[in-house]
């Protein structure tokens, strides 16, 4: 019961009745709660995202809406992403493309927060990440190329085979020659394959079937 009696005037009595109290403690602890909840943003957002790393380290990626540019991803959240563990995720099987074709494995990380790609041809082999703003946008992270040799925005050119690395602004437009120990076996693309792999974080193999002529 609260009394108003503010310069002699008439005392206003008002009553606050149990369930009427309670209800308002739950209306309060509900608009604490969803304060709280606006506050997080889960990996599907895409307008500010946070995602853990296996090490416990933070990334933060932030999009206009629109079309995502080459520079969408700091150079700092490429390498995490590109260092992240990554498990399969799916349980089909995958047949290696021995004389042509190509292939795409999904990739996850093992608290499935992160998704990726794995894109098999006989010449290239690519890590990619995908995001979605308005339409879905691809980046790619790691990319080994046998094809041809690649001539850089700076004008430098590297030999065949070349590793392209994500470089913020650029996308995968640089590449640099293959980091010495990360082939162990450049004529044979079956163990090609699962060097990329080791180097990309993948720590448990998908399941890529090898083909005759592989």
């Amino acid at each position: 019961m609260h009394l108003d009696l503010l310069h002699g005037t008439q005392a206003q009595c008002s009553w606050d009745f149990p369930e009427v109290a309670t209800r308002k403690m739950s209306n309060r602890l509900q608009a604490e709660v969803a304060a709280i909840a606006a506050k997080h943003i889960t990996i599907r957002d895409r307008q500010r995202r946070v995602a853990p790393s296996a090490a416990g380290t933070s990334i933060q990626h932030s999009t206009t809406g629109g079309v995502m540019a080459e520079d969408a991803l700091s150079q700092n959240d490429a390498e995490i992403l590109l260092r992240m563990e990554k498990v399969p995720a799916s349980p089909d099987a995958f047949r290696f493309p021995d004389l042509g074709g190509r292939i795409e494995v999904p990739l996850m990380s093992p608290d499935e927060r992160e998704r990726f790609s794995l894109d098999i041809n006989r010449k290239r082999i690519a890590l990619t990440t995908g995001y979605q703003a308005r339409g879905r946008q691809v980046v790619v992270l790691a990319r080994l190329d046998f094809a041809a040799p690649h001539r850089n925005p700076d004008g430098t050119e590297v030999g065949v085979p070349h590793l392209h690395l994500y470089r913020e602004g650029y996308g995968d437009k640089w590449a640099v020659e293959i980091p010495e120990g990360l082939l162990s076996k450049p004529e044979d693309a079956w163990q090609v394959l699962h060097d990329f792999m080791k180097y990309c974080g993948v720590v448990e193999q998908p399941n890529i079937v090898r083909g005759l002529f592989s």
